[in-house]
Parts: C-alpha cells; structure tokens; sequence
C-alpha cells in the first residue's frame, strides 16, 4: 500500500506493525525516504515510548525535525552514549550544542562531557557550544578545548572571549590576558569585569582607543577611580572627552580636577598632552583650577617651566582671576611675552605689575611712563631714571616736569 499512498495515518500503522515485529529496518528506511509521508511529531511519541534495541530510527527522526533535546534524553536515560558519540561525530556535529548542553542540564559526568569535546575538536559551532555552556556557568569545562582551538589558529571573537572569562574567573594573570590578547570583544569582557574587578575592567576598555572611552569614564566613577580616570584623559588627548567629563553637570567633576592637577598633567612629559588639557579647563572656564594646575606644571615642573605660552597663560589668568598672585608670577617667571603681558595687567588696573615687568623686560621709557602716568608716583620716576640714565628716560622725565 506505501507505494501508492501518502496517507499519514496508513504510514504510522505501517511504522507501528514494523516496530511490533522489531523490524528496525523497515522503520529506518520509511523515516528515511518518507518524510513529508507521516506525521513527524506522533511518530516520534511512538519511538520514545519503545525501548529501541537500535535507536538509529528515531535518531534520523529527531535530526530531521530538530528533536535534539528528547533525542538526547532518550539516548542517555537507555543508556545509549555509544549512540550519542556516533550522532553528533558522525551524523551530525551541528547539533553538538543541542546535544551538550542537555547533557549539562541531565547532570552527565563531567568526565564524559569533556571526552565529547575532545573527540569533537574544532568540527561543530564553536560559538553555539560556547553558548551552550556559558549559559549554564560551566565555562569553565570548555578550558583545554578553548586551548586546543587557540593553538589550531582560531581566531574568532567568542574563543577568544571565552578564554579571557575563564582566566579573570580562575585569576590565572588576567591583568596579562587583557593586555596581551587583541582579539577579545573589549566592551564585552569589560563589562563582564566591572563587578568583578574594575580595575581589570579599565584594562579592558583601554584596550582599543577610542571603542570604550564613555565606558571607561563610567567605570572609573562608579568605583571613584579617579586618578586612573585623570591619567587617562591626560593620555587620550581628546577634547570630546574632556569636555563631558568638565561639564558642570557632572557630579564627580571636583574629583577628577583634582587629580589632573595634583597628578597626572604634573607627571607628564608630553607638550601635547599639557596643551589639550590647558585648553579644555580654559574652554570649561575653570580659571581657578587652571591657574593651579598651570602653577604645578609651570612653577614645579622644570619639563614645561620655560614654555612661553604656559607662562603667558599663567599670569594672564591670574591677571583676570586672581590678581593678588600676579607679582610673584612676573617676579618669579622669565620667559613671558613682557609687553604683552604689562598691557594686559594695565588693562586691568595692575599698575604696579606693569612697571615691574616693563623694568624687568628693559623697556624703561613705558615703565617711567607708567611710574608718572598711571601711578602718578613723580618721585619715585626721578629715582629712576636717576638709576637707568638714559636719554629718553631723562626725557620723558623732563616733558612730565
């Protein structure tokens, strides 16, 4: 009747008559050559409920229609682990995830889970198996079948990751493996170290510069990191990044400030590095925390103590907020642009600054001028021109009179 028929049900009786008579075969190749011919779901209730002398029908069966789980149960409750390693080495190793992770859930040694891995080697989804066992936290299995796809050249993003994971969670020198390893996905196994480590979590993120750096400002923050995360800026050089993190609107500003000045622009060697970050605390008007990070770079640092621009800088910020230091910083300084800087400080009433830095630069006619027609001080301008005794000083001395 099969040959000139597709009716399911006269297929299930012919399949059910077949097992009845223990004829495996017949079932084997009906399942086989028939498959739009019976119904997949009722016929695989009927093999489960048999204890199969050969399960091979019900493995074509459940392969065709992606019955992995009930298949691998069924095979493992009778025992049939030959039938296991046959089907996912031979028939199909695509369904290897299916199959192992069932296994994990059915609580199968770990011993034998491992020998499959083995046997299997890089011939299955990698990245499904690793799924698979992630899923269930057991990782940790995979750990010399992750070695073995390492040394065969894999180079895909999951191994990869899955390595890094197991060498944070077995603390086995992760610190190196994040620094080291350049095929990590670095946002995720960041993330995956922020509750566990965020030191390690930074090592990550500063992996690849440019991918993580919000991430990184996150994590520095949420964990009061705040001289990494100052070092960090310093070294990125990126004026996007400074500008979030001086917004007024964020909270943990004063602490980041603080560890810029204090520590990481103090402790660099870079002229570009010192520019940007001058630059971003002058675009985020933060006069007072620029003239004290100006004063350690400036005064203390002998690396950047004769750029001219920094000295300018210096004092012209002191000039507009902070006037009282501006003497010492004209007194002190010798590498500024003195006119400009004596205009500046007439421009805004430092009159006393002006002459000294017009003395202490030699332009001594602006400095008498200044002596006689800004601070009005005539005695003070005969003394000195009596001291420098120069014709146009004398001069100008002479027209004041």
């Amino acid at each position: 009747m099969l040959s000139n028929t597709q009716d399911h049900e006269i297929y299930y009786r012919y399949i059910e008559a077949a097992l009845n008579c223990n004829q495996l075969q017949e079932v084997e190749k009906v399942i086989k050559d028939a498959p739009n011919c019976y119904d997949a779901e009722k016929v695989k209730a009927l093999l489960l409920s048999k204890k199969l002398m050969n399960p091979k029908p019900l493995i074509y069966l459940c392969d065709a229609n992606g019955y992995i789980e009930e298949l691998t149960k069924y095979l493992w409750a009778n025992q049939y682990q030959k039938y296991i390693d046959i089907y996912i080495l031979k028939v199909n190793p695509n369904a290897s995830p299916g199959v192992l992770g069932t296994l994990i859930d059915l609580e199968a040694e770990e011993s034998y889970i491992k020998q499959i891995l083995n046997s299997l080697r890089g011939q299955c989804p990698v990245e499904e198996v690793i799924n698979v066992f992630a899923k269930r936290n057991k990782v940790r299995l995979l750990e010399n079948w992750l070695e073995g796809r390492v040394q065969e050249g894999n180079q895909s993003i999951p191994v990869h990751n899955a390595m890094v994971k197991l060498a944070i969670d077995t603390d086995n020198n992760p610190a190196k493996w994040l620094q080291d390893n350049r095929l990590y996905d670095a946002k995720e196994i960041g993330s995956y170290c922020e509750d566990r480590d965020p030191h390690l979590a930074v090592l990550a993120y500063q992996r690849d510069e440019g991918t993580c750096d919000y991430e990184l400002i996150e994590v520095t923050n949420k964990n009061s990191l705040y001289r990494i995360q100052a070092k960090f800026l310093v070294k990125r050089q990126n004026e996007d990044l400074w500008g979030h993190v001086l917004s007024p609107d964020n909270p943990h500003r004063p602490s980041i400030i603080e560890q810029v000045v204090s520590a990481a622009l103090p402790d660099s060697n870079n002229v570009d590095e010192v520019s940007i970050a001058v630059k971003a605390f002058m675009t985020a008007e933060l006069h007072e925390s620029l003239i004290n990070l100006l004063e350690k770079i400036v005064l203390h640092n002998s690396e950047f103590s004769q750029i001219k621009l920094l000295q300018n800088l210096l004092i012209t910020t002191a000039i507009k907020t902070d006037s009282g230091k501006v003497m010492d910083y004209v007194n002190r300084l010798e590498n500024y642009d003195g006119l400009k800087i004596a205009d500046i400080a007439k421009g805004h009433d430092l009159y006393e600054e002006a002459f000294v830095v017009y003395k202490k630069i030699g332009e001594n006619v602006e400095a008498i001028n200044t002596l006689i027609t800004f601070l009005d001080a005539m005695d003070r301008a005969a003394e000195f021109a009596e001291r420098c005794n120069q014709d146009n000083v004398w001069s100008v001395l002479a027209k004041s009179y």
